[in-house]
């Protein structure tokens, strides 16, 4: 994608692809995209970005920032607040995206797997890359706070995003399977051995 501030969507239809032209049909009507289209293609070729081909690597050494969280309908009010951020935000503030969630996932109950937010219809995502490491703490502070006027839309996170994410976030996220995952966690990892991500603690480190 050339440089600049664009709205990126992907819409994918699993199905017949005569079906899929028609569902698909109305996006098309929405303007000229400034790059990729709707067309037929196959499964992995879907899995490869909103081009279709597999996107470049990022840069390596970058500074990182990335906050998500599961929203259950999307507002007009928080769309704005999405044009206010890239409106008002840094050059560096890479996307703030929203991916689809429910379909089959929503069918189990939530108490039959850890994953318990299944009725999540949204996984919005905010991040930001540079270069400069001398403005990784002011970096993430800026983005850091921009994420509080979008927290309150969400409930609960996608743990692979977030792996360092606040006790009270990571509570949340996990419901009333949290109570169940601690006694795992005593049974087979008592010294929190396996600590390095959205971390459950034990009992005896809580």
């Amino acid at each position: 994608m050339p440089p600049g501030k664009y709205v990126a969507v992907e819409a994918v239809y699993s199905g017949e692809p005569a079906k899929g032209d028609r569902v698909l049909e109305p996006i098309a009507k929405i303007g000229k995209p400034t790059a990729g289209k709707i067309s037929s293609k196959r499964y992995v070729d879907a899995q490869n970005g909103f081009t279709g081909a597999a996107p470049p690597a990022l840069p390596p050494g970058l500074g990182v920032y990335v906050k998500s969280g599961f929203v259950n309908g999307v507002s007009d009010k928080l769309l704005g607040q999405i044009v206010h951020a890239f409106e008002n935000g840094p050059e560096w503030l890479d996307s703030i995206g929203l991916g689809t969630c429910g379909g089959a996932v929503a069918r189990v109950k939530p108490q039959a797997t850890a994953y318990w937010n299944r009725s999540a219809e949204w996984d919005l995502l905010l991040a930001g890359a540079w270069f400069d490491h001398t403005q990784d703490q002011h970096n993430a502070a800026v983005l850091r706070d921009m994420w509080t006027t979008f927290e309150p839309f969400t409930q609960g996170y996608y743990v692979n995003t977030e792996p360092s994410a606040d006790e009270q976030r990571l509570r949340a996220t996990y419901g009333d399977n949290y109570p169940r995952l601690v006694q795992l966690k005593n049974k087979y990892d008592p010294t929190n051995l396996f600590h390095l991500n959205a971390n459950i603690k034990p009992t005896a480190a809580a």
